[in-house]
């Protein structure tokens, strides 16, 4: 029934989908509620809007040639929101970064959860390592002073292992930032070499 319903579409126009997650989320469904009545024929789009002109163009193309494949974009949606590989849903999944822009594409995840209190703790766990060796200092302060002054030393270290983390962590990000040039300013290229115990890049090498 679905494929006798793309078949019979008579109407022609012209499609051109913007970008942003959210509307390339739901970009598939529209475009295959549209195919059953309308064939594309100019298609293009920006940024996730170009992923799923692609698509489109494929689907047309697949049309053209007698096969029917617009009632499958109405599954990409759900699977997207899917979590196939640990955690995250397949959409994140997807867009993989390099090794060295890692950590900087954890901290801006970080930004991305609530409330507070995760955002912080993934924050942490993006900058742990400069965290790490912004304490060093206020331990040794602490450590050195055990003996002689033990209070003072102790509210010394304290107060200094909390300025050296932040310190620390800041700093951190600030050498990651730089080192973006290299890569064109982008945190993710979607590029990865395909691993059989992860999940699938959105382009594989």
């Amino acid at each position: 029934m679905a494929d006798s319903e793309y078949s019979f579409a008579s109407r022609k126009c012209d499609i051109v989908m913007k970008g942003g997650i959210t509307s390339g989320i739901v970009y598939p469904r529209a475009v295959s509620r549209l195919a059953k009545e309308y064939r594309f024929q100019s298609i293009g789009g920006t940024s996730a809007g170009a992923i799923a002109a692609a698509m489109t163009a494929a689907a047309e193309y697949s049309r053209s040639r007698g096969t029917m494949v617009f009632d499958k974009l109405d599954e990409i949606p759900r699977w997207l929101g899917q979590s196939s590989w640990g955690r995250n849903s397949n959409l994140l999944n997807l867009f993989q970064p390099q090794a060295t822009t890692r950590g900087l594409f954890r901290v801006a995840l970080a930004f991305l959860v609530k409330p507070w209190w995760r955002r912080l703790l993934k924050l942490v766990q993006a900058t742990w390592l400069d965290l790490l060796i912004g304490i060093v200092p206020g331990a040794l302060v602490a450590f050195l002073t055990i003996d002689s002054h033990p209070k003072a030393g102790i509210v010394l270290g304290s107060l200094l292992a909390i300025a050296g983390a932040i310190v620390g962590a800041v700093i951190g990000i600030l050498i990651r930032i730089l080192c973006l040039r290299t890569y064109y300013y982008g945190l993710c290229t979607g590029y990865a070499k395909p691993h059989p115990h992860g999940p699938p890049a959105l382009t594989g090498c």
